[in-house]
């Protein structure tokens, strides 16, 4: 195989990969969001989320009935907190990913002396949808993370009395915002860094 064709495949090969990535990373989005929804639920109809967990309960065993309300509270936020940490993980793992894809783009075009062939996420998607395919980032890598965060701590506001008076779950529930908090801060400023109009403001030409 020669030079252009060892590139091409190596091309298709990342590509795929982000591909499935992103897959995963919705996916994971999504299970945050309902567990969440799922707490949301579970705080304000308590009575209500026991005849939802009957009805799982296909053996009428009244399992669930047994649980205590602060232990199915505390397992939804630890859910919560994994489930949106893999999510994370997921979108920086995507973001580095489509930087070596563009640079892969690049020397693809050099080796094949063509500006336009080999720009399928890079130059010639960006020109092309430019409005979509910059709402489509913003959505999915800051806003509907941030609406999901915003949401985590209004939902522990309802829960300060109870962390003041040192009640176990919680203050355990508070633990995993807390560590919810670093992994979507941590990953957002990771994010605005690596952008390119974060480079011009800050006149670093290297990123």
């Amino acid at each position: 195989m020669d030079k252009l064709g060892v590139f091409h495949e190596h091309y298709r090969d990342t590509f795929s990969n982000i591909r499935e990535h992103e897959k995963k990373r919705d996916a994971y989005l999504l299970y945050a969001s309902l567990a969440m929804g799922a707490l949301f639920f579970l705080k304000a109809f308590p009575s209500e989320m026991w005849g939802v967990l009957s009805i799982l309960d296909q053996n009428k065993t009244d399992a669930f009935k047994e649980v205590p309300l602060d232990i199915l509270v505390s397992a939804l936020w630890l859910s919560v907190f994994v489930v949106f940490h893999k999510h994370l993980q997921l979108a920086v793992n995507i973001h580095r990913q489509y930087s070596y894809l563009h640079a892969i783009e690049k020397r693809l075009s050099k080796e094949a002396c063509d500006e336009v062939f080999f720009q399928r996420e890079g130059k010639g998607y960006n020109s092309n949808y430019p409005a979509f395919s910059w709402w489509t980032y913003l959505l999915f890598v800051y806003f509907l993370p941030t609406l999901l965060w915003l949401l985590s701590a209004r939902l522990l506001w309802t829960e300060v009395d109870l962390i003041l008076d040192l009640d176990f779950s919680s203050c355990l529930n508070a633990v995993l915002f807390v560590a919810m908090t670093v992994s979507y801060s941590t990953r957002t400023v990771f994010q605005v860094m690596s952008e390119s109009w974060f480079a011009k403001l800050t006149g670093d030409n290297n990123n």
